[in-house]
């Protein structure tokens, strides 16, 4: 049985990361510890766009000025058009890079993974779910199967962090394997489809190729080396692709390949677009979807329209999961609308969070049903 898991923001929030709609106070509270160094003067004019030139639209239109995925999506749509408050057009790509940074950042700031003595753990929850991954495609692949991917809307990497700290090694779908040749050593590999772009993806300037540059930062490091550290460690992975070029010899973009939640994605991202079709593959496969941490909204109809089109298989959907929380009774009716009447019996919400015991219990009778 094929069980595709779909990762929403929630998920990663007992690591650290902050909700959308939460994302830019923090980053603002964070801009105010300075604790940003280097990025502090991009960080800063993010703020501006929210708090300054956004707001003045409410006017007229109602956009959620303090929510990052609408924030960014109106600074993308606005370097398109040329326009965005009083700002100067020619000063919009500066401010289309800038609000990655924030995204990259601010993650950086939040998320932290815990060491002991002698390892660092994989990040809450997801420790738990690699695991269990693990333990089922070990068992599937020797029958030539792989009955476990990913689809993930998040930019962090918590996810892939805890699959290869687990033994499982990571196939993004893109058209090159992963910078650090480490990465590509596992026996065992999964799908992690994501859909908007990664902290540890970016370009190749010269190949116009996107490539994923490294997941685990501390690979080769013995854990007396360690010993000076936190208890609690910044996954960093968007501050290290300057260090790094691309095989064929050119430095690297040092910002992140990162796209808005819009349908158009953007004019730079058409090489995702093979990333998406393979997310649709996926799903036309999947005998379980299990849905983490995501709420559906409204607005999101490229998740609506790759939902249809890509389930349009003669594969029954036997169980649609929704793991999203004490509040998540409100996204139901959202999903419910989202399948088709031969599928809506297959919905069953549960209103915990993903990283308690109750969601794992959920998640392992699926993978062993």
């Amino acid at each position: 049985m094929k069980t595709v898991f779909i990762l929403g923001a929630g998920a990663s929030f007992e690591s650290g990361a902050p909700l959308m709609r939460d994302f830019i106070p923090v980053a603002k509270k964070l801009q105010e510890r300075n604790v940003f160094g280097a990025s502090h003067a991009q960080i800063q004019d993010v703020l501006n766009a929210a708090y300054r030139d956004l707001r003045t639209v409410q006017a007229k239109a109602s956009i959620e000025y303090l929510n990052i995925e609408e924030l960014f999506s109106a600074i993308d749509m606005g370097a398109m058009l040329g326009v965005f408050g009083s700002r100067d057009p020619k000063t919009l790509e500066d401010l289309r890079r800038a609000v990655r940074v924030f995204i990259y950042r601010t993650l950086e700031e939040t998320v932290r993974v815990s060491r002991t003595d002698r390892k660092i753990l994989p990040p809450s929850g997801y420790g738990e779910l690699a695991q269990m991954t693990f333990e089922k495609l070990k068992e599937s692949v020797r029958h030539g199967r792989r009955d476990v991917s990913f689809i993930t809307f998040n930019y962090d990497t918590c996810l892939e962090f805890a699959l290869v700290r687990t033994g499982v090694g990571i196939d993004y779908g893109l058209s090159e394997p992963c910078l650090d040749a480490d990465e590509q050593q596992y026996q065992i590999v999964v799908p992690v489809m994501k859909l908007h772009g990664s902290i540890n993806w970016t370009r190749c300037p010269q190949c116009k190729v996107i490539v994923a540059t490294e997941i685990d930062p501390w690979r080769r490091a013995h854990f007396i080396d360690l010993l000076d550290h936190a208890k609690e460690l910044k996954l960093e992975l968007g501050s290290r692709i300057p260090m790094k070029r691309h095989g064929c010899g050119s430095a690297l973009d040092p910002v992140p390949m990162l796209v808005p939640p819009t349908w158009n994605k953007a004019s730079d991202s058409g090489a995702l677009k093979e990333v998406w079709r393979r997310a649709a593959q996926e799903l036309a496969r999947a005998d379980n979807i299990v849905v983490i941490g995501y709420s559906f909204p409204a607005t999101d109809t490229f998740f609506r329209y790759l939902f249809a089109l890509g389930t349009d298989s003669e594969v029954h959907l036997e169980k649609f999961v929704v793991i999203n929380g004490e509040h998540g009774s409100e996204t139901v009716p959202r999903f419910a609308k989202l399948l088709g009447p031969m599928s809506q019996r297959a919905l069953i919400p549960h209103h915990f969070v993903f990283a308690g015991a109750s969601a794992q219990g959920v998640i392992r009778d699926v993978l062993q049903g």
